[in-house]
Formats: C-alpha cells, sequence, structure tokens
C-alpha cells in the first residue's frame, strides 16, 4: 500500500521555493524567476522499499496572501521553511513571521525543516549578507529544538 506525505514550502519572497522544488521535481534549474501564489506537485518516491507518494505545496511568501497559504497548512506532514544565504532578512523571518504562523494554523507538533537556499550565490553575495553555517545553526536551534539543516 502507497503512504502519502504532504510537505508545505514556506519562506519569504524570493528565497528560491519554487527553484527548490523545481529542481527537485524536474531535475533541472528554472532560470527565469516567475512569482508563485500557490503549486503542487505530486512526485513517487522509494523508501527503504515502499513506496510514497509525495505531495509537495509550494506557497506565495507575501504577506497579503496568509489567508490564502494558511489553507494548505492542515494535515501537513512536515514543512521545509525556507530562507536565502545571501538575505539575513529572510533568516530572521523564519523566527519571527513563519515559524510563528506555521504553529498558529498546524500547532506545535508538526516537524519543520530549516533550509538554506542559494548557495551558489554566496561568492557574489556582500559578507554584511553572507548567513554561515555558524549562523544558520544557531538560528535553527533558537528557532526549533529538533531540526535538520540542509545547505
Amino acid at each position: 500500500m502507497e503512504k502519502k506525505l504532504k510537505l508545505v514550502v514556506v519562506g519569504d519572497s524570493y528565497v528560491g521555493k519554487t527553484s527548490l522544488l523545481f529542481a527537485y521535481t524536474e531535475k533541472q534549474f528554472r532560470s527565469v524567476y516567475a512569482t508563485t501564489v500557490f503549486d503542487n506537485w505530486a512526485i513517487s518516491v522509494d523508501i527503504e522499499h515502499r513506496n510514497y507518494t509525495v505531495n509537495l505545496f509550494d506557497t506565495a511568501g507575501q504577506e497579503d496572501y496568509e489567508h490564502l497559504r494558511c489553507l494548505s497548512y492542515p494535515h501537513t506532514d512536515v514543512f521545509l521553511l525556507c530562507f536565502s544565504l545571501v538575505e539575513k532578512k529572510s533568516l530572521d523571518a523564519c523566527r519571527t513571521v513563519w515559524l510563528p504562523e506555521i504553529r498558529k494554523y498546524a500547532g506545535d507538533n508538526v516537524p519543520v525543516i530549516l533550509i538554506g537556499t542559494k548557495e551558489d550565490l554566496l561568492d557574489h553575495a556582500s559578507e554584511k549578507e553572507k548567513i554561515s553555517n555558524e549562523t544558520a545553526r544557531k538560528a535553527a536551534n533558537e528557532v526549533i529544538s529538533t531540526f535538520l539543516l540542509l545547505i
């Protein structure tokens, strides 16, 4: 029997949520940016010889869409909370905006994975805006007691 998993991706606008999902599902990088209000994919994966259908929900990062975005939160198995490694305010928003919103609409028991995106742009970013692995880990420890940091 195939198990279904629901993953919802959240984070500020322009942090790379759609690019992350597109690269994973389509195995290519989308070089043209298009603002997302809501999108979803369903993919099949095999984990330890068990089949899963993973439903990936891409959400809008703009504050104006909170009322729409939160409709995708019920019954979520895992949240992917994204921030840009080249924009410190996106990491701050994980703590001040996104985690409170997740907890408000989905409760305290849903796992949250913190994901640093745009690593490919670190060489071109100003030192002031770069987020080091240590800074990301420290923020993750403040935000989430148990986390997986993917950078």
